[in-house]
C-alpha cells in the first residue's frame, strides 16, 4: 500500500491518520472540520485513549456522519490476535490507525527516552519482522519492529 503523503504540521497526531487515509480513499479531508467549531487544549496528563478523548471521538463520528465510514477500536492485549486483524484489513487495501505510546516508535526522539507520550500512527504495511507506518513527524514510511509494537501499542482504528 503506498501513502506517502509529507508530514503536515496543520493536524495533530490523531488527525493526521485520519486525514491521510480519507486522502487514500481519495475523499476530500476538509469536509471532516465542518462539524466542529469547538478549540480546546490537549491535555495528555490521563489520556488512556479513544474513550477519553473528546476530540478524537468527534473526528471518528464525523467519519460517520459526513463520509459513511464507521469505525472499529480494540483495545490491544493480545498480539498475535491484533496482528491477524492488521494483516487482514492490509490484504483488504485497508490501512490501519494504532493509538500507541511514541516511548516505542524507534524513527521517534521520543524513542525509549524519558516521557512516555500517547501517538497516533497508521499501519499500511508489514514484513516479517515489523509494520511499516506513516506518521505525521515523518516524510517517509518508517519500520515499527513487531517487539516495540507489542510494548507500546494500546488501541487499534480499523474502518468499515
Amino acid at each position: 500500500m503506498n501513502i506517502n503523503i509529507p508530514k503536515n504540521n496543520l493536524y495533530t497526531c490523531s488527525e493526521y491518520p485520519i486525514v491521510l487515509f480519507l486522502k487514500y480513499i481519495n475523499r476530500y479531508s476538509d469536509l471532516l472540520w465542518c462539524s466542529s467549531l469547538n478549540f480546546s487544549l490537549n491535555d495528555f496528563s490521563d489520556y488512556i485513549g479513544i474513550d477519553s478523548d473528546q476530540d478524537v471521538q468527534w473526528l471518528l463520528e464525523s467519519l460517520y456522519n459526513i463520509y459513511n465510514i464507521k469505525i472499529n477500536h480494540t483495545s490491544i492485549q493480545d498480539f498475535s490476535s491484533i496482528q491477524r486483524e492488521i494483516c487482514n484489513q492490509l490484504n483488504k487495501g485497508t490501512p490501519v490507525i494504532v493509538f500507541i505510546n511514541a516511548y516505542w516508535c524507534p524513527w521517534l526522539m521520543a524513542y525509549k527516552k524519558g516521557k512516555k507520550t500517547p501517538h497516533y500512527i497508521m499501519i499500511s504495511g508489514m514484513t516479517e519482522q515489523a509494520f511499516v507506518c506513516n506518521d505525521m513527524m515523518i516524510d517517509t514510511s518508517e519500520y515499527l519492529p513487531f517487539q516495540d509494537f507489542r510494548e507500546g501499542a494500546q488501541e487499534l482504528i480499523t474502518f468499515e
